[in-house]
């Protein structure tokens, strides 16, 4: 089944499906969703990471207002310091957040460690 698409930066460029990321690791699990190490062939920023949520989960812990909220907080961002979110696609079972990919870890992982930045 294709996927629809929600959401697409106007900087990205020709239209993009979901079907055209390829995925190469996972960064990470959450209580709501995986994240990806994906790659779009042919673009001029080349990874991404691919947030994927399953909605079954997302309405069980009646998280559907949170996630609405991220997906809106993200897809205002425009900072060059803040992750921004490039696409969102909606399939019958899953919600996909593409965000840019940054690599050096999770923020939380070194707010956790340090407690305090100079």
């Amino acid at each position: 089944m294709p996927s629809e698409r929600v959401y697409q930066r106007s900087t990205v460029g020709e239209r993009v499906i979901l079907e055209e990321f390829k995925t190469l690791s996972v960064l990470g699990r959450g209580t709501f969703a995986k994240v990806y190490l994906v790659y779009l062939p042919n673009s001029e920023t080349k990874f991404y990471a691919m947030k994927s949520m399953r909605k079954d989960v997302i309405l069980d812990r009646a998280s559907v207002q949170s996630i609405n909220l991220e997906r809106l907080i993200m897809l205002q961002v425009d900072h060059p310091f803040l992750v921004s979110m490039q696409f969102v696609f909606q399939r019958e079972y899953r919600v996909y957040f593409i965000m840019d990919f940054v690599p050096g870890g999770e923020l939380f992982h070194y707010m956790h460690n340090e407690r305090r930045f100079s």
